[in-house]
């Protein structure tokens, strides 16, 4: 089982099927970050 997650297809396959909504919810999380370091940077 190990093995198939390592495989890049399979990454790629279960990246797919991550409801729009959590994807989303990363993006969101993600660029909220961003832009709280940006702050930290230039105040």
């Amino acid at each position: 089982m190990g093995n198939k997650i390592n495989n890049p297809a399979d990454k790629l396959a279960i990246f797919m099927h991550i409801p729009k909504t959590a994807g989303t919810t990363l993006l969101h999380l993600f660029k909220k970050n961003y832009i709280e370091k940006e702050r930290r940077v230039y105040p």
